[in-house]
Order: C-alpha cells, then structure tokens, then sequence
C-alpha cells in the first residue's frame, strides 16, 4: 500500500519534507516548530502548493491561480522555452503574489487590474532604485499571464477565465505602434556603430548582425557554426529541434525551419567568428561568456550616454529598424515576414503607420490590371474586312 502524503520533520537534515509518487521533497528547512513555528507553517504551505499542483486536473474553476501559474512555468521549461519563462517569472511572480490563492471561478478583471495599477507606482527595487512599470511592461506582463490562463483552458484544467474578454483589462497610458517606439535612425546608428567598433570589436559584430538581419536577439546570441550554411550564406535554426537545439520562438507552432539570410559582409563576419569559437555560440563578450539581453542593454545604455543619443537603443529596436526601414522601401509584408520569421498579421499590426506597402500593391495592380477592359483590336484575317 502507498504511503499517504504527510509532512514529517528529519532533526538530520534539518528539514521539513514529504514523500509524493515514490520521491522524498523538501518542504521548509529550518527548526522544528510545529505546531504554530514559522517553519512548520511554511512547510505545511508548501505542502497544500503541492496537492493543489497535483490535483489540478480534477479542480477544473477550483484551480488558484498559482497552480495554473506553476504549471504554466512548468510546460514553458519542459519545451525550452527558456525566454518565455524568463518573461512569466518577471512579471507573474508579483500576480501570485497578489492574488495567488484566488481559485480561477472567483478571479474577477478588478483584481487585475489592481495589480497592474500598483505595480505602474513606484516603488523601491534593486540597489535601492525607484521602479515602477510603464504601460509597454503592464502590456507585456497582462499578455502573459492570459498566455498563462489560455494555455490552462487549453489543457482543459479550466474552462473558463476572466481575462477571455480582450478589453475586461485596458492599459491606460500613450500607445505607440513598436517600429515608431524602438526605431533607430541611420545617423544613430552610423554614430553608434563607429564608436562601438573603434572600442569592442566583439560587440560590433553582434550589433552588425542584429542590424542586417532584422532577427530577434535570442536567435542572434544562439549562432553557432553548426547552425552556419556556408553556401546559402544563412543561419538556418530547425523547426523539429533536437536534443541540445535552440528552440526559435514560433518553432513550436510552425514547425518551419527559421532562415536567417546573410549580407555578404556580415557573412564574412560570422564565418570570421566560426574561425574564432568553432563550438559553442560565436558571439560572446570580452570575457568569453555568450551575450544576454541584460548585458546587450547594459552596453547600449553606457554607450548612447556616452554619445548622447537618447532615448538608448533597444536590442529589439534593431528588428524593428530592420522592418520599417524594408517597409520604407516599399518591400513586400509577406517577404518581410519569411525574412524576420513572423506572420503577416503581427507587421500589420506593430507597423500598421507606414502605409507604403498600400502603395506599393496599388502600383502591382495598376502595372498588373491596367489594360483589363480596354479596347483591343481582334485580330483580322489576311485579307482585311470584305
């Protein structure tokens, strides 16, 4: 017969634990207090957290919203989706925090939109600094927690939630498509660019390659020389990853191949960098180490203060500059969109302000159409008309 879940104190270990489907797991580590102590409550906490976790597939609206938080965190590590799950713990953690034991039946949009008014206030965070989210952050933090709620109805742990309405929670503040938010101009990027490349040769060549390519910076810190097709010029990242692959954003859905087309320079300078680091991701910073968004935004703050360029460029304004800047050139959405590895919906929707592409498909028709329905004569027979 199976032992029955319990929460038990071990004086050797110094520890709270329980033992679940054959494992033995830490609950709280401290004294033993029991029954009103600090320790043994936060044992018996983390104990309830548990069976909730484990009896969610039959709690369906009795589910909290930390349980579906957790399993949400849980499914995004299992599918490697490790910037996804850097983003939910960014900005659900607080949510849980708020309103965490909430079942998902009583969750009401006011308690969201609580949450999101009081972390727009500042407050004390890091190093004694004063933070406070804006309406872009609010935005970002709301889509991942439906992301969270959706994925739950998904697996059918809950029917239904709150947040199904896209308007029950309205971000207030100014908003601004993304491509006018995050774009760089080219003088910027001219200035920029020199004085990068005059004092971090490293750090050059990754902001060359987000520059020229238009891709996400997750993909860009990802090259490796396996992933390098030397004859096609481009970096082709699968969309069935293996073992040890990278697991580009929309791989999961699309199951495509995400292509990365090369310039011919910055081709030269990713096969320059495959010389340099034949394993491993090619870019990396003075100390050897692989970049990340925190140290690529680091870098870019320190330098645009230097240069006085404000607001500092973004990792992600790179993409954006890429995108406006084809759309200003009256490129084609659907090419655009094979070559940044989204939808067509998606650049309508952040770059829906640039209008030439209108123009553009207005010029196709007009070359296209242009002599439907005009009079042309039927050819005559060698002799003419009797």
């Amino acid at each position: 017969m199976a032992r029955r879940a319990s929460v038990r104190y071990y004086a050797s270990r110094a520890a709270y634990f329980t033992h679940f489907e054959g494992r033995q797991i830490k609950l709280a580590e401290g004294p033993d207090d029991a029954p009103k102590g600090p320790t043994y409550l936060a044992a018996l906490d983390a104990f309830r957290r548990l069976m909730q976790v484990c009896n969610a597939d039959a709690a369906d609206q009795g589910n909290t919203v930390r349980v579906v938080v957790d399993l949400y965190g849980q499914h995004l590590e299992r599918n490697g989706q490790a910037r996804s799950l850097e983003i939910l713990l960014a900005t659900c953690t607080s949510a849980v925090a708020e309103f965490g034991d909430t079942v998902i039946g009583e969750l009401k949009p006011i308690h969201v939109s609580g949450w999101l008014a009081k972390m727009a206030k500042p407050r004390a965070g890091k190093r004694k600094k004063t933070v406070r989210w804006g309406p872009t952050y609010q935005n970002m933090a709301l889509r991942t927690l439906v992301a969270a709620f959706n994925w739950a109805k998904g697996q059918e742990l809950i029917s239904a939630h709150c947040l199904q309405n896209p308007k029950a929670v309205v971000i207030r503040g100014r908003k601004r498509s993304r491509g006018q938010e995050a774009y760089i101009p080219p003088a910027t990027w001219e200035k920029l660019i020199g004085r990068v490349g005059e004092s971090n040769h490293g750090f050059a060549d990754l902001l060359r390659f987000l520059y020229a390519t238009g891709c996400r910076p997750s993909e860009a810190f990802h090259v490796e020389a396996r992933y390098y097709h030397r004859a096609d010029r481009c970096v082709i990242y699968p969309g069935h990853p293996g073992p040890g692959d990278f697991v580009w954003k929309n791989c999961r859905r699309t199951a495509k191949d995400r292509v990365i087309f090369l310039p011919e320079d910055v081709a030269q300078v990713v096969e320059s960098r495959i010389e340099k680091h034949p394993t491993g991701p090619i870019f990396r910073t003075n100390r050897g180490s692989p970049w990340a968004s925190v140290n690529v935004s680091v870098n870019l703050r320190w330098y645009a203060k230097r240069l006085g360029i404000a607001p500092p460029p973004s990792a992600y304004g790179f993409r954006h500059t890429y995108a406006t800047d084809w759309l200003l050139n009256g490129g084609s959405i659907k090419v655009l969109a094979d070559l940044i590895g989204t939808s067509v919906s998606m650049i309508e929707r952040h770059y829906g302000h640039i209008m030439v592409d209108k123009e553009r498909v207005r010029s196709i028709m007009t070359a296209v159409m242009g002599g439907r329905g005009s009079a042309v004569e039927e050819p005559q027979p060698a002799g003419g008309r009797g």
